[in-house]
């Protein structure tokens, strides 16, 4: 799975283009993208997405499949250039990796107002049950 960054194009490339100064990359902001709009994603950019968010990318070796994967998080960004139109210079971008989302198994409990953690179950009264 292609592991979440952030990118900052130069400084030309973000007057040109506009939008956010960083561009996240996270496959899981994919996941509320209709099926419509992959669908002339990939026809635009040649691109299987669903390929693509299947691996991680050297930006300065895969750029073209880095060139589209960086304009679709765009487009999820609300920036709305097409594909063709879209010529940044990638090698000069600035790339981080985001830091890992914690497991829900890895987040401790929300705290407590008591430590003690035992049910009390309440007794039943023998009266008036006819025993």
């Amino acid at each position: 799975m292609l592991t979440p960054h952030r990118v900052r194009l130069t400084d030309a490339d973000r007057e040109q283009y506009g939008g956010p100064e960083w561009i996240e990359i996270d496959p899981a902001k994919f996941i509320d993208v209709r099926v419509s709009t992959l669908r002339d994603w990939q026809e635009q950019t040649g691109f299987q997405v669903l390929d693509i968010l299947g691996r991680d990318f050297d930006h300065r070796r895969d750029i073209i499949a880095v060139t589209a994967v960086v304009w679709m998080a765009r487009q999820i960004a609300g920036c709305t250039e097409k594909y063709d139109d879209f010529d940044p210079h990638l090698l000069a971008a600035t790339v981080e990796k985001l830091p890992a989302k914690p497991e829900a198994a890895d987040v401790d409990p929300p705290p407590s107002s008591s430590t003690d953690t035992s049910v009390e179950t309440p007794k039943r009264s023998r009266r008036g049950s006819g025993r």
